[in-house]
């Protein structure tokens, strides 16, 4: 008689050779059971097993899926090394030429001894207001017209990935549970991971997080926080209109429901829309980061929010050594002040406009959405890829790229992620040349 884990192997040697494929709806346990001659129980155990094994996900009044099979040892060490390809078209922080230029002054004046004793003082979570008033400089850049959060209330942290952690430690309790989005930030699914939150997937639709799938989720079983990006979310690009984000905002409200903001790639909106946090800062944890405004070696945190909320932040920046260094701030600050963040903003839109023009005249026929202020785009493969068979083939090309499955919470996906800002337009015309060449393989 055949066990749980024989007849597990059986399917997944289906999964591994694409008889069965990725998205793929798999029986109910019931016809399973039925199709194998094994008992229900026997039936359950083989699906659980194979989610164990990562190869299928399950979903309650959706059934089990597919999921993309682990990639295969030979072609692992062709992945590892996706960041060293000479065509990077997977990670995304705009660099605009000459950008140093213009950074450059402020940096000369922390050059001198007066205010670089200042700034190498100790690091504390809500900047040194001593050297300088970094909480309302903070507050000016978080707010929107006549919205700022509350200066006093503003923390400051390594970078915007210290800001995440520092939200999911304070607001999810282990074994806690956080809303997202059905496609998040692949960095926050490795922080729940280690830090043993458990993250529920939301629908999600053209404009992003759907308020009532927020509001079904909490009263199913109740979510301990969400997470969200209203402006470009990464990585689909979609951007929630002014009502989307006030009703976002009801829910929270009504639940009284920790809601963290982020909203790192909002600068490149021409024309911005206020943060949710604007129609309920009790509730809304605004987090912002200078990665993307400024360049990855650059960057620091930000993180608003009600002083409730900020108190048990502030003590796990203390506890967890994730306090901005003064230098990073001052620096930052200035910047801000100067108007220089502004200018480079403006110019990164520009420059991105400009590479969604040259996204469209190589790829136009696979794309489905018209061009975004994103800096990535989210393409949709056809269905004779599967996604981790395309990102590998990219890959042998020397093009990295970032397979769908990375955001993915549970629903498989046939996605990938392709920047379009870490490379010269030059490379990008390349990188985007052999990228549509494998499209139309077996088209």
């Amino acid at each position: 008689m055949k066990t749980y884990v024989t007849i597990a192997d059986t399917v997944a040697a289906r999964i591994q050779s694409g008889d069965l494929r990725v998205g793929e709806k798999l029986p109910s346990q019931r016809i399973f059971a039925y199709d194998n001659g094994i008992a229900s129980s026997t039936a359950g155990r083989v699906y659980a097993e194979l989610v164990k094994r990562g190869l299928i996900t399950g979903e309650v009044g959706r059934g089990s899926y597919v999921l993309a099979p682990p990639t295969p040892k030979d072609i692992s060490a062709v992945l590892e090394a996706r960041s060293d390809m000479p065509l990077d078209l997977e990670t995304s922080f705009p660099i605009i030429e000459n950008q140093s230029k213009l950074m450059a002054p402020a940096l000369q004046e922390l050059s001198r001894p007066d205010a670089l004793d200042g700034a190498m003082r100790p690091a504390r979570s809500r900047g040194n207001n001593e050297l300088q008033n970094h909480g309302n400089i903070a507050s000016q850049y978080l707010g929107y017209d006549d919205w700022k959060p509350d200066a006093s209330s503003i923390l400051f942290t390594g970078s915007g990935r210290q800001a995440i952690g520092t939200a999911i430690t304070a607001l999810v309790p282990v074994g806690g549970r956080l809303g997202v989005e059905a496609f998040t930030y692949p960095i926050l699914k490795g922080f729940a991971a280690n830090l043993g939150r458990d993250l529920v997937p939301v629908a999600m639709d053209d404009e992003g997080l759907m308020p009532d799938a927020v509001r079904h989720a909490h009263q199913s079983r109740s979510i301990d926080a969400v997470y969200v990006q209203p402006s470009l979310h990464n990585p689909t690009g979609r951007t929630m209109s002014l009502l989307r984000r006030q009703q976002i905002a009801k829910v929270a409200r009504e639940f009284d429901l920790p809601t963290i903001e982020d909203q790192v790639y909002r600068f490149l909106m021409k024309d911005k829309l206020p943060p949710i946090a604007r129609f309920a800062p009790d509730q809304i944890i605004l987090l912002d980061s200078l990665s993307k405004r400024l360049a990855p070696g650059l960057s620091v945190g930000f993180l608003a929010a009600a002083k409730h909320h900020a108190a048990k932040l502030s003590v796990v920046m203390s506890q967890c050594g994730w306090a901005a260094p003064t230098f990073a701030i001052e620096a930052t600050t200035r910047w801000i002040s100067d108007g220089i963040i502004e200018q480079l903003d403006k110019l990164k839109q520009a420059e991105i406009a400009k590479r969604w023009v040259i996204a469209h005249a190589i790829l136009d026929p696979y794309l489905e959405t018209p061009s975004t202020q994103a800096c990535h785009l989210w393409l949709q493969l056809p269905k004779h890829w599967q996604c981790d068979n395309f990102v590998t083939a990219a890959a042998i090309q020397g093009i990295a790229i970032a397979p769908g499955t990375a955001f993915a919470v549970q629903r498989p996906s046939n996605h990938v992620r392709i920047s379009l800002v870490s490379v010269s337009q030059d490379n990008l015309k390349v990188a985007l040349g052999k990228l549509r060449a494998i499209l139309d393989e077996g088209s």
